[in-house]
């Protein structure tokens, strides 16, 4: 699998018509990230298989359940946030509101006259 990422990036720059020496730059550079990968970080990337999926279901399963509980839990939160700020929102025009009103009133229309 070393060798996917530089067929990858020479066939993508090569679609996008850029220059010969752009595409076989890059893809040495992706050649090079590669071997990195496989040799100095030991990510079995020539193998094929960074991700082992063999680990049981119900462990799986419970990962899902985790991810969903903390979305969910993030989105309440979130949500907490937003309903309090429109509420906040909600009492300053109320206010404003009450203020005009209770400046503006037939009395004060009647002396402008």
């Amino acid at each position: 699998m070393v060798w996917a990422a530089p067929v990858f990036v020479a066939v993508y720059l090569h679609v996008l018509e850029r220059d010969i020496t752009a595409v076989l730059g890059l893809a040495a550079l992706a050649f090079v990230a590669g071997v990195i990968f496989y040799e100095v970080l030991n990510v079995p990337v020539a193998d094929g298989v960074v991700i082992d999926l063999t680990e049981p279901l119900d462990l799986a399963i419970e990962n899902v359940r985790i991810i969903i509980w903390l979305i969910t839990e993030n989105i309440r939160v979130a949500l907490e946030i937003v309903i309090g700020t429109v509420r906040d929102l909600i009492d300053s025009i109320v206010a404003v509101t009450t203020a005009i009103a209770v400046a503006v009133t037939p009395r004060t229309w009647g002396e402008h006259r």
